[in-house]
């Protein structure tokens, strides 16, 4: 729930390839008294991109996701890859205190003619947390290298990011980062598929918990 005087939700952006800033501590959000915690730095300001992923420190808004840029770009959490806003939305709300969430609702891919794909994140501001809900996930339509998917989390170059390779989501699984800077995410090159191995696992959320300032993970 909202705190006394501040938004319940507030519009996310409506140009493609754009971010709109979101101050999660100032009026009208005021959805947290502190910020949010992200690879150990709390962070006062969200970048939510129409790419699927929130960014911090600064906005990304590249449509290509990158396994080079995810280690040394800005941090950033989401399902990142080519969507517009031709039709659908992207909202930021707050369903319930300490919750800050960030929907992506019925996105285009770029290519994709008539799918759409669906995806929220939320962030619990009390524990650290971090989870991706999945919703109803488009194929790739194998049009050009926009259409690659990174879907997790990076601490980025400031940290700097380091690259485990893949993780294995699977409904049940559970896993821990070897070290505090490791990337968590499931990837999709173009060209190597139509889907992440994740969707086609089944996985419909991912929590990252956060342990001190780095991310074990469970999936459902």
């Amino acid at each position: 729930v909202a705190a006394q005087g501040s938004a319940s939700s507030l519009p996310g952006p409506t140009v493609e390839n754009t971010s709109v800033a979101i101050d999660v501590v100032s009026s009208p959000a005021c959805w947290s008294t502190t910020g949010i915690d992200f690879f150990g730095t709390t962070y006062t300001t969200i970048h939510v991109s129409d790419n699927g992923r929130v960014t911090f420190g600064a906005p990304d808004n590249d449509n290509t996701a990158t396994l080079a840029e995810a280690l040394a770009g800005v941090p950033f959490v989401g399902l990142w890859s080519d969507f517009g806003v031709s039709s659908g939305y992207v909202s930021v709300t707050n369903p319930q205190a300490n919750v800050i969430r960030v929907n992506y609702n019925s996105l285009p891919l770029y290519g994709g003619g008539a799918s759409t794909t669906s995806h929220n994140i939320e962030f619990d501001v009390a524990t650290g947390d971090v989870t991706i809900n999945l919703g109803a996930v488009a194929a790739l339509a194998g049009i050009g290298p926009q259409n690659a998917r990174f879907l997790g989390l990076s601490g980025g170059g400031g940290l700097p990011a380091t690259d485990p390779g893949a993780a294995v989501f699977m409904p049940g699984a559970a896993g821990a980062a070897g070290a505090a800077s490791d990337m968590l995410y499931d990837w999709l090159a173009f060209g190597a598929g139509n889907q992440l191995s994740a969707i086609t696992a089944g996985v419909t959320s991912i929590r990252f918990v956060n342990v001190g300032g780095y991310y074990d993970w469970i999936a459902y």
